[in-house]
């Protein structure tokens, strides 16, 4: 696993580390997925999680996406993509506005999830 991850240019500041998996075919029976903590295996230095690759298995590496989520009395309360250079009141007052009748009222909280590549 490390072989592969390292002739592949290594993983992206974006790649949720802990969530790669492997998909592998078996003749017998369903496809087997093994889920690989690659944060352990990279950062932690544990070699447990680097297996053998065998043929016709695919290798996913999920991206982290960065999310804000808008909630409270506002036209379209749900997640907005994070931007660090803007402030929680740029962001609202960002095109497409998020404005009640009411006047500005919005309550922020910010997550992180993955999202398969």
């Amino acid at each position: 696993m490390r072989d592969v991850l390292e002739r592949a240019g290594g993983a992206s500041v974006y790649a949720d580390l802990r969530l790669a998996l492997v998909e592998r075919s078996s003749a017998t029976g369903p496809r087997q997925r093994i889920p690989i903590d690659l944060y352990r295996m990279l950062v932690e230095k544990d070699d447990t999680p680097n297996i053998v690759l065998q043929n016709g298995d695919v290798f996913t590496l999920p991206i982290v996406e960065d999310k804000i989520f808008i909630l409270g009395e506002v036209k379209a309360p749900g997640p907005q993509d994070f931007r660090p250079d803007l402030t929680p009141r740029s962001t609202s007052r960002s095109p497409g506005a998020l404005r009640t009748a009411r006047g500005w009222s919005t309550r922020w909280s910010r997550s992180a999830t993955a999202k398969p590549t």
